[in-house]
């Protein structure tokens, strides 16, 4: 990050501000260095001014709203008593009680930590304002010719976890510090307190929520990805919701960069220390390392387009879709009418065709191979047919491969396999379905996340929904069998939820058992195995 230029205006030079009033006050007036103060002073006063005049220009548009407020001079007020009461942090590899090992800075070796005192014996830990967000240039001892300066990175760091601003050394041993006694009504020294100023310190004063967040009741804490997620909202309500406009709250939701310009080309693409960067002929992305960039050198990208894999949006509406994207799909008791007891779920894969036969009516009735509790797959079927019926069309009449179809169909008027998936899909579901798929590795750090999926349905029809495939990276254990002989590896499929059957005993230790009372339920078992 760049730093400030300093001074930045005019009006931080008094000298120069003092030659603007004319000769005779720069070099015949005898008061001429307390006017310079004088002038200067108020130069700083104006210089605030500006600042605040810029913030309030810019709120006036969703897009150029300042995510914080910049205060250009700012006093902090450090109590010592706010220094000793920073609570330690215990963990592995870091501060542990007793002797230290010497590896983290401010903890020499051989130093003996005791309970409750601080975890540092030559940093200065000090909670940051409740509003402060933002330290990334200087604190000095002084506005004017300070006589010490502290750079960012180097003599402080801040800690956004802990909210704590962390001095390389003890502030209030140092002479160079401003510090004065606190004292009760009696006049006794209760505590101790130092004197800093901060340059440029971003402050949050919630002006994207105020201002535009408000209106659609979204408030987050303040950061360039709320706001951009905000405007994706907007954008969303004004110009409805497209696949576009859904792909860019989405993709804000993740922390992933769409494409900005109308039509971008792709010219590098590389993996840095700290991020991905790609970079076409008229911007720059960064995306976490742990994404995969979806976009290579020479590719022709557009506005909106997704550069990494985090988002993914597949629409099933198209003339022909692509399926690919969904193993199976799971229909819970909210989609279905009829009292079901829970999910059926519906493979993308080709199965048997079954045909029964005829109903009393004389209709043909045909089945396939459906997960979920046999109670509910028996009850599916048989509103499928009373329901085909009072149409006019039963499955099997929907599914007769003959050109000029007289009278029901038999088995060989059938065709022999069917994918319950594309059947639920090109019958059921289409135009009304779309799939996500996401990948939270993939999310850039404190992006708002998965919880803004909820943002969807305020916006979407409501005879429209969408699948979310939610990609997770689990830690894995490795378990070497080679030297097992009687383990033996096999791999098989979870077709979803099953009748969980468990026989009582007959008899224990040779007398025979009887069960006078029976109790009957029905429980869904669901087991992750990785």
């Amino acid at each position: 990050m760049a730093l400030p230029g300093y001074p930045v205006f005019d009006y931080n030079r008094g000298r120069e501000l003092l030659a603007q009033l004319g000769t005779f006050w720069s070099l015949v007036f005898n008061g001429s260095p307390e006017l310079q103060a004088h002038l200067r002073s108020s130069g700083r006063t104006q210089e605030q001014t500006y600042l605040d005049t810029l913030d309030a220009a810019a709120c006036v548009s969703r897009f150029d709203v300042p995510v914080f407020h910049t205060e250009n001079w700012t006093l902090l007020t450090i109590k010592r008593s706010q220094v000793e009461a920073v609570p330690a942090i215990y963990q592995p590899d870091d501060l542990a009680y007793g002797p230290q090992s010497g590896a983290r800075p401010g903890r020499p070796a051989g130093y003996v930590h005791q309970y409750g005192a601080s975890d540092s014996t030559t940093h200065t830990l000090w909670p940051l304002p409740e509003t402060l967000r933002g330290a990334d240039y200087t604190v000095q001892n002084k506005v004017v010719t300070p006589s010490k300066t502290w750079v960012r990175g180097i003599d402080y760091t801040v800690d956004d976890g802990r909210r704590l601003l962390i001095f390389r050394g003890n502030i209030f041993t140092d002479p160079l510090v401003v510090k004065r006694d606190v004292v009760d009504a009696n006049g006794l020294k209760i505590d101790e307190e130092a004197s800093l100023w901060l340059y440029h310190g971003d402050f949050d004063l919630d002006y994207v929520y105020v201002q535009f967040g408000y209106a659609l009741g979204l408030h987050l804490d303040s950061s360039t990805f709320y706001k951009t997620l905000l405007n994706a909202y907007w954008d969303a309500h004004l110009l409805g919701p497209s696949l576009r406009e859904i792909a860019a709250i989405l993709s804000a939701a993740a922390g992933a960069p769409l494409v900005l310009e109308g039509t971008e080309t792709v010219e590098v693409v590389r993996m840095e220390t700290d991020s991905w960067l790609i970079a076409t002929d008229l911007n720059v992305y960064r995306l976490p390392l742990s994404a995969a960039p979806a976009v290579a050198v020479g590719d022709v990208l557009h506005a909106g387009d997704v550069l990494s894999d985090a988002v993914e949006i597949t629409e099933l509406s198209c003339s022909n879709p692509d399926y690919s994207a969904l193993p199976l799909l799971s229909v819970g008791p909210r989609f279905l009418s009829g009292g079901f007891i829970a999910e059926l779920i519906f493979h993308n894969e080709s199965v048997p065709l079954e045909y029964v036969g005829a109903d009393s009516d004389g209709k043909a009735v045909v089945k396939f191979s459906l997960g979920g509790h046999p109670a509910d797959v028996e009850r599916f079927f048989n509103q499928l047919q009373a329901n085909g019926k009072a149409a006019g069309q039963t499955l099997a009449e929907l599914l007769d491969i003959r050109t000029n179809p007289t009278g029901e169909p038999t088995a060989d008027n059938l065709p022999a396999t069917i994918n319950p998936l594309e059947f639920l899909l090109s019958n059921l579901m289409r135009n009304n379905l779309f799939v996500i798929r996401v990948r939270p590795d993939s999310f850039a750090a404190n992006a708002p996340g998965l919880q803004m999926f909820s943002l969807l349905r305020n916006i979407m029809p409501p005879h429209v929904s969408y699948v979310a495939l939610i990609d997770l990276a689990p830690d894995t254990d490795t378990m070497d069998l080679s030297d097992v002989d009687s383990v033996v590896e096999d791999v098989g499929k979870f077709k979803g939820a099953a009748v969980l059957e468990e026989a009582a005993p007959t008899s224990v230790g040779g007398t025979d058992l009887q069960y006078e009372d029976i109790l009957v339920s029905a429980k869904q078992v669901s087991v992750t195995c990785l």
